[in-house]
């Protein structure tokens, strides 16, 4: 044995009959036994109790999992076919055997799947250019989504080729990771992501347009069950005791569409499910109410920006996509208004 193998021999026989050194040991053994208990206690908290019921992260893991055994035969009916009801649809086509997306404009199911090269702009009554909206029963097409973490991988789960599509559309370069600086009430928060390259913490700074696009296509090319329709669900169709299908609204008429399971994705325009389930003879709870009141009010504008301006951005780092400025108020002083902007793909920077 060398001679520091003898001296930490002797050095824990001197604590062991050392009645101070015992007993400094053992408080020591208590303080790490209580700072372990407590992280220990604080990571099942966090990961079994306060992320299962407090965020998606866990079901986003079951996204597009396959099926045990053969799809569910019948067929599902999304009402919209906006971000949510194509959503909706990804996930009913991995688990219904058909998939119907009733859609009321006709240009997001003809042309929804490329983002236009060239935008069309009129003069307002004000003497402003103001951009033509494509899908006119989405409010602000063009404004800026900025799309957290969880969407991100909520995405790249429901399409597995989500990155090819990035690419298609170049939108690669609006791919970044959330690094955050917040401070609220004189209060300073770390920024939890320190890694540059961590995949659980992209984030998606792009337009509603080319957001809708991306999913639109990636769902066109990943759910071949999937079909669009042009058209209204205007009621509910009763086969006895359960639901047979629903009618839709087309510009040739009334037509009856089989249904075996109906989700409303229809946002502000609501079809009215508590009306529609009770004019088709189904029982409706008093109490169950089901309405759309985002109870928010917004301005955008969004400027293509030069090369010019671009090269001389008064930005610390110079010019890059994603968020550059969010201020939200203090929530005591319950001041209602924020504002940001964000630099979004093809070079277009939005002030809200």
């Amino acid at each position: 044995m060398n001679a520091v193998g003898i001296n930490l021999k002797e050095g824990v026989r001197h604590m062991l009959s050392d009645a101070q050194a015992l007993k400094a040991l053992k408080a020591l053994g208590a303080v790490a036994s209580v700072a372990a208990l407590y992280k220990l206690a604080g990571y099942i908290l966090r990961e079994l109790v306060l992320v299962p019921k407090l965020t998606i992260l866990r079901d986003v893991e079951d996204l597009h999992k396959p099926r045990k055994g053969r799809k569910i035969p019948g067929r599902a009916v999304i009402c919209g076919g906006s971000v949510g009801g194509m959503l909706a649809a990804a996930v009913c086509a991995d688990h219904f055997e058909s998939v119907l997306i009733v859609e009321p404009e006709a240009w997001a199911n003809d042309y929804g799947f490329e983002i236009p090269q060239r935008r069309v702009y009129r003069t307002s009554s004000e003497g402003y250019p103001m951009v033509v909206q494509s899908r006119r029963r989405v409010v602000q097409y063009f404004v800026g989504n900025f799309l957290q973490p969880p969407s991100h991988m909520a995405l790249s789960r429901l399409f597995p080729r989500l990155s090819e599509q990035l690419d298609y559309f170049d939108l690669r370069p609006t791919l970044s990771v959330m690094r955050m600086r917040l401070r609220s009430g004189g209060i300073y928060y770390e920024d939890p992501h320190h890694d540059a390259n961590d995949k659980n913490a992209l984030t998606l700074g792009i337009t509603r347009e080319a957001a809708e696009t991306l999913i639109r296509r990636s769902l066109r090319l990943s759910r071949p069950n999937a079909a669009f329709k042009t058209g209204t669900v205007t009621r509910f169709i009763r086969e006895s005791d359960r639901l047979g299908g629903v009618a839709v609204r087309t510009e040739a008429g009334e037509v009856e569409e089989r249904a075996d399971f109906v989700v409303d994705a229809t946002g502000p325009t609501q079809l009215g499910f508590t009306k529609a389930l009770s004019s088709s003879g189904f029982p409706v709870p008093p109490n169950l109410r089901v309405e759309y009141n985002p109870g928010m009010r917004y301005s955008t504008s969004v400027w293509t920006l030069p090369d010019h301006v671009r090269a001389k951005w008064p930005v610390p780092g110079g010019y890059e996509l994603g968020v550059i400025l969010n201020m939200t108020p203090d929530p005591e002083t319950e001041e209602p208004r924020v504002f940001y902007i964000v630099n979004l793909e093809r070079n277009q920077s939005k002030y809200s």
